[in-house]
């Protein structure tokens, strides 16, 4: 009975040490932050609360919404839902756009459409960098964007505002 017992405790203590040197954070979709200025002012959030984020699907269909088994199913959010202080700053954000649409669709290339029907182009990469380097990443997650552009130009981090998990916040100027 006692071998029995004493194998038993070494058996888990090996288990748990094997689990432990393999553990790995699991971390949150990214954000993509942006704001939005139109001739350097910040667009009214009467506007910014309709806009809609759309991309085209492999097969040519316009996918403006998260699946019906989604809880929230917009694309676009105001930025305060997902960093404080936000609120009034012209900001919205995205969390769908890393994983869902980039790495789960295999698009790159979204729509942003305004109430007056104006499109503008938004254009995003992403890397796969995986747990453990996401876990050191200012982005807190595992696929970090390299490529941001509005309607084919590069986008700059705003410098003026900021959230406050030290995720960027993109100037998309109209």
């Amino acid at each position: 009975m006692r071998k029995s017992i004493s194998g038993v405790v070494i058996s888990l203590c090996l288990v748990f040490v094997a689990c432990k040197a393999k553990r790995v954070p699991a971390l949150p979709p990214n954000v993509l932050f942006f704001q939005i200025k139109l001739d350097g002012q910040i667009l009214d959030d009467s506007i910014l609360a309709k806009v809609k984020l759309f991309y085209y699907d492999k097969n040519g269909n316009r996918i403006d919404s998260l699946p019906w088994n989604y809880d929230d199913r917009t694309f676009l959010f105001p930025a305060s839902r997902s960093s404080g202080g936000l609120d009034g700053k012209g900001v919205l954000c995205s969390g769908y756009i890393a994983r869902y649409i980039i790495r789960g669709e295999g698009v790159n290339t979204m729509y942003l459409e305004y109430p007056n029907a104006d499109i503008d182009t938004l254009y995003v990469e992403v890397a796969d960098i995986g747990s453990e380097a996401g876990a050191r990443d200012r982005c807190y997650c595992d696929n970090p964007f390299t490529i941001v552009r509005f309607n084919g130009k590069d986008a700059p981090e705003t410098t003026d505002i900021h959230t406050d998990n030290g995720k960027p916040i993109y100037l998309f100027s109209k």
